[in-house]
């Protein structure tokens, strides 16, 4: 809603520190705080904007309790943190620095099951080379508001290089243990960082259209407990939460996501007796004693996040016992179980995402393991194309 008077407000407006020139042109007021910019600019990016002061405008009222000569006064309804966001982008000053969408942020990796969530120590947050999660969320949803596509634009490209379509690209970003939720410096009001910003994602790609940042938005989305249902609080103080339907799928989807863990676990230590294995007995050794240390590892085994990499399988302990040929074979399981699991994320979570995941065929599926595969069908109906 935006409104144009020229009515002084009886009530001073409280003067943005850094958003009021003396020989600005218009007031916008924001929930009670005045911004005194120029029109030629806000009009330059945001045919909005531009409409708005094309048309006749009410003569100038006497000037504001806030100083400076007359100025037409226009209200807006989106809160002063988010509007600030965009007139630094506007209006940067010589300590401001833009969104870079090449920029690559610092991630950082938390470990997570269904029986808890235990954060690692992030990295600093340097707010000077990455964006905050607020500001990409003002860029997209007021830059869709008054149809300011770069910004649009900008957001999603930076959003994108983050909630990324390709699973090995996903793999990729964990640096420290078993699960990359966001950015460092998606950072939610009272947290330096935290992963319920994902519920923000989902709305900007819902808003936006944007489906390809749905399926790894909703997969952090599953891993956040409580905060899944509280949301998280803005800058401006108000909270933003998933809407129902959004709420339902991720809590119908966590169960398939466990179990999707748990099949490949079980999958992936079946062992054949192949005909080329090396050492028979010793590989045999090697996956009973696999199995023990995954069952004492029920973030594994049960986890919400199912794609977590080969590396993270605890093999140490046990020395050199398997065979080339078997590992071989269980990494052509597993990566190949996680590939198909991976392609059916949309259907997992209930939604439709045009171009998503690899094909994944029956006859990509190895010969040793392809009668495994089609037993132990996976519980959405397209894991084959």
């Amino acid at each position: 809603v935006v409104l144009i008077t020229n009515v002084v407000q009886e009530t001073e407006w409280k003067k943005d520190k850094t958003f009021w020139f003396e020989d600005g042109n218009v007031s916008l007021i924001a929930r009670g705080t005045e911004f005194r910019v120029f029109k030629g600019v806000l009009a330059a990016h945001s045919p909005v904007f531009a409409d708005m002061f094309s048309l006749p405008q009410p003569v100038p009222p006497e000037p504001c309790g806030t100083g400076g000569p007359p100025v037409h006064v226009v209200h807006l309804d989106d809160s002063a943190e988010d509007f600030r966001h965009i007139l630094r982008a506007l209006m940067p000053s010589r300590h401001e620095k833009c969104v870079s969408p090449c920029h690559q942020p610092t991630l950082i990796a938390v470990r997570d099951s269904m029986f808890f969530l235990r954060l690692l120590h992030p990295p600093p947050l340097d707010e000077d080379a990455s964006p905050s999660f607020h500001q990409i969320s003002a860029f997209a949803r007021l830059g869709h508001k008054y149809q300011m596509d770069h910004f649009v634009d900008e957001a999603l490209t930076y959003l994108k290089s983050i909630f990324v379509t390709d699973l090995n690209q996903w793999q990729e970003r964990v640096l420290w243990s078993y699960k990359v939720l966001v950015p460092s410096n998606f950072q939610t009001h009272k947290l330096p960082w935290s992963p319920a910003a994902a519920i923000g994602v989902v709305n900007i790609a819902r808003l936006t259209e944007c489906t390809s940042l749905l399926p790894t938005a909703f997969l952090v989305c599953c891993t956040i407990r409580q905060d899944l249902i509280k949301g998280f609080e803005r800058e401006d103080g108000t909270r933003e939460k998933l809407n129902e339907d959004d709420f339902v799928r991720c809590y119908t989807a966590i169960p398939e996501l466990m179990v999707a863990s748990t099949r490949r676990c079980l999958f992936m230590i079946m062992y054949n007796d192949l005909p080329s294995c090396g050492t028979g007995r010793e590989c045999q050794e090697w996956m009973k004693d696999l199995s023990i240390v995954l069952g004492l590892r029920s973030y594994l085994v049960a986890a919400i996040d199912p794609f977590w990499k080969w590396s993270y399988i605890p093999t140490k302990p046990f020395g050199e016992k398997l065979c080339r040929s078997c590992r071989n074979v269980l990494k052509r399981r597993f990566y190949g179980d996680q590939q198909s699991a991976w392609n059916a994320l949309p259907d997992t979570l209930g939604i439709k995402v045009p171009g998503w995941g690899q094909t994944f065929t029956e006859d990509s599926i190895p010969d040793d393991v392809r009668h495994i595969v089609l037993t132990l069908t996976w519980p959405c109906t397209n894991t084959f194309a």
